[in-house]
């Protein structure tokens, strides 16, 4: 890819796949499973991009060319990106490299805006006098191109010369004999241009005063030197020196060392070069660099003004001299994780090995020691770390790896590194419940909101896949809700009288996907409250009993019910009466609700008792209700009939001979103080023919004559009259009186 510097963060490059011949066996499916990534361990200019999984290419930053690449012509940068497969073993490492390329953001520049150039007025035509050279930051033709003056003089001229490190040399040329009398002082501009149209620009005053002049040079004593360092030599360990000498005297012949400006970074990293003497000498450990040789110019400046400037090639070469250990650089894919349903073979990670040395000593093997986990080889000192048997996170969510890889050198030297590798949760367990039945119990009336029980699931797995919610199916209908912590709450007024329990079924399901689900049955019990008073199973109760039958007897038997259960539903009966009634009142009721007389009744006395009774339970508060009983004391033949008249004083009567037949001689008047058929009263008359004079009726009682009187009838007849009632048995009295006719 080629990239333009400065470009935002964020810009998109390139899509790799476009790039990259993948294998024609790769199946659609596979081609999708690809993920990619960079490794980053060992490849430092990683850093400037970002990777999609999906293999979409990003600059992280804003990229500078210069401060990547300095004055080099090509600025390359270089990554390596694995593509590796999620669904097989699939593995593939390839190189990016991204072009920088140049833009025109920097213009020629001084390091000061203006110099002051002392020149003797003997000095002779063409003598020139070098001066500070422009720096351009850019490459090509956006960098510098060229300088010119700007004079209201034509006694100068400028010169441009190519030094050893492909920088510029400016030189002040006089072009006419200088006279101090006619003019002693000179401002000129020396403008540097780069390529651009219309160009950038950069300005240095040169202010010249006709004096005495620095006209020698320094000169080093090589052109070229060239030298070797161990690499185990120490910082500060001298590693050569150079030297210039300058034929001027006085402060013309200072001389002061330096590195080319255009020097590159690792020079001036590993070493040091001091200003005054020359002496270059080591600054950091070599052993990155060993074997490498670093090729690069110093500059020797003298004391004049402007001071003049020498330069001289410099090469040091890195001996690699010691058996190094190896550097191992791992990349591991996705953050360090792998799902638990990887297939053995995948590729979780990319292990390169760097050793610097040569030979034996720079041939490694590597073995690791995890379980789960093994490598397998790329090609020369690469690896790459893969799933060898399949995982479980519930069993072990992360795995620690030990990786060693050791050269053949003698002695043997190793490097060791360890890394977790952390595996990814994936929604292979269902919620379990702690019990598969759950019971409850609120009590009925009971104001919605009310906590019932709490349910509780749980899931092997983590994260979403093992976050739990609970649902109950057609919760509206149950008067039930549930909440995310399982806890089940009344959404409704309950009657135990009408829904005693309530079963129904409480689902878990997780959060993950797929969606992973598990059932408990829950029975709710409404609890009894004692709300519903005694109800009688008549409005009201008519009995019957039978007078003079002895004390205890039952009567009957008064029911009522109670929807409410246990203690709330027993029902305790009892006789509602007078204060002056509660000691002889003939009848009790028993809390069974048994009606009994307490001493025989008698039906003569009272025929007919009214009174309540009350059923009342035995909940707290206690309810109650009462009904209306009435008894009716039924009659026994327990009275004989008794005469009213005849009385036992008054029972003798006459009648005329004369009186015609069926004449009535007296009506006797009985009475019986039953009733029915048991105060029905028959009366007889004895002797029966009543002396062939007299006859009775026996239902009205009336005496008449049956036959004409006569004077011959004349005399004292004695009657006996028995009345009987029509009871079972029947009972009878009689009566003995005189008739006289």
């Amino acid at each position: 890819y080629t990239l333009l510097e400065e470009k935002p963060k964020g810009f998109f490059i390139g899509k790799i796949s476009d790039n990259v011949d993948l294998p024609l066996v790769l199946t659609d499916n596979a081609t999708e499973s690809l993920r990619y990534s960079f490794l980053t361990q060992g490849y430092p200019h990683s850093a400037f991009f970002n990777l999609t999984k999906d293999g979409l290419l990003y600059t992280s930053k804003q990229l500078d060319r210069e401060d990547l690449c300095g004055f080099m012509d090509t600025c390359i940068l270089e990554a390596e990106i694995a593509i590796q497969s999620t669904v097989n073993q699939f593995f593939r490492k390839e190189k990016l490299t991204v072009i920088l390329q140049d833009i025109n953001d920097h213009s020629p520049t001084f390091s000061s805006d203006s110099i002051t150039l002392k020149i003797s007025e003997a000095v002779s035509v063409n003598s020139s006098f070098i001066l500070e050279s422009a720096l351009d930051r850019d490459v090509g033709e956006n960098s510098l191109q060229g300088y010119n003056l700007v004079s209201d003089t034509d006694n100068f001229g400028i010169r441009v010369t190519k030094t050893l490190d492909g920088g510029t040399v400016v030189s002040l040329v006089v072009l006419r004999p200088l006279d101090h009398e006619e003019r002693h002082f000179y401002e000129i501009v020396i403008v540097a241009k780069d390529g651009a149209n219309p160009p950038n620009t950069g300005a240095l005053s040169v202010n010249i005063s006709v004096v005495d002049v620095n006209d020698n040079p320094p000169v080093f004593a090589a052109q070229k030197y060239n030298t070797t360092v161990n690499e185990s030599a120490p910082i500060n360990t001298s590693v050569t020196q150079v030297k210039a000498t300058d034929r001027d005297s006085g402060i013309n012949n200072v001389s002061q060392y330096r590195f080319s400006p255009l020097v590159p970074r690792d020079v001036k990293k590993y070493f040091h070069l001091d200003k005054s003497s020359g002496k270059i000498t080591v600054s950091k450990s070599l052993h990155p660099i060993q074997g490498q040789t670093m090729q690069f110019i110093v500059e020797c400046l003298d004391g004049g003004s402007p001071p003049l400037v020498a330069q001289a090639q410099v090469t040091i070469n890195v001996e690699d001299s010691t058996n190094n250990p190896p550097s191992i650089n791992l990349n591991l894919f996705e953050n360090a994780e792998v799902s638990e349903n990887a297939s053995p073979g995948l590729t979780v990670g990319h292990v390169a090995v760097l050793d610097p040395d040569s030979d034996q000593n720079g041939l490694v093997r590597c073995s690791l020691f995890g379980d789960s986990f093994d490598i397998q080889g790329l090609g020369l000192n690469e690896y790459r770390v893969i799933v060898a048997r399949k995982l479980d996170r519930e069993r072990k969510a992360t795995h620690k790896i030990v990786l060693t890889c050791k050269d053949a050198g003698k002695p043997q030297l190793n490097d060791t590194i360890s890394f977790q590798i952390k595996i990814r949760d994936e929604n292979d367990h269902a919620p379990i419940f702690r019990q598969m039945k759950y019971t409850g119990n609120i009590s009925e009336n009971t104001s919605p909101g009310q906590l019932i029980l709490k349910v509780s699931a749980f899931d092997k797995d983590i994260g979403e896949n093992s976050r739990i919610t609970y649902i109950i199916p057609k919760s509206d209908e149950h008067g039930i809700k549930i909440d995310e912590h399982g806890q089940i709450i009344s959404d409704r007024v309950f009657d135990r009288e009408n829904t005693s329990q309530i079963t129904f079924q409480v689902i878990a399901k997780d959060n993950g996907y797929p969606v992973q689900n598990a059932s408990c049955t829950v029975t709710i019990f409404v609890m009894d409250v004692n709300d519903v008073r005694p109800k009688f199973q008549k409005p009201r109760y008519l009995f019957r009993t039978d007078e003079n039958r002895l004390s205890g007897t039952i009567i009957g038997r008064i029911n009522a019910d109670d929807d409410d259960e246990g203690l709330n539903g027993e029902i305790l009966y009892s006789i509602q009466l007078k204060f002056e009634e509660l000691e002889y009142y003939p009848i009790k009721v028993t809390s069974e609700g048994t009606i009994r007389t307490t001493f025989p009744l008698d039906r003569e006395i009272k025929s007919r008792y009214e009174f309540s009774v009350i059923a009342s339970d035995r909940g707290t508060p206690s309810l109650s209700s009462s009904v209306e009983v009435i008894v009716e004391v039924n009659d026994q033949n327990d009275h004989a009939p008794e005469f009213v008249s005849p009385s036992s004083t008054n029972h003798s009567l006459s009648v005329p001979f004369h009186m015609h037949t069926n004449y009535a001689l007296f009506t006797v008047i009985a009475k019986d103080k039953d009733e029915g058929a048991n105060a029905y009263l028959e009366f007889i008359l004895f002797p029966e023919d009543g002396h062939g004079m007299f006859k009775i009726e026996s239902k009205s009682g009336v005496i008449r004559l049956s036959r004409f009187l006569t004077p011959n009838d004349i005399g004292i007849f004695e009657l006996e009259v028995i009345v009987q009632d029509l009871g079972r048995p029947s009972l009878n009295s009689s009566v003995n009186f005189n008739i006289t006719v």
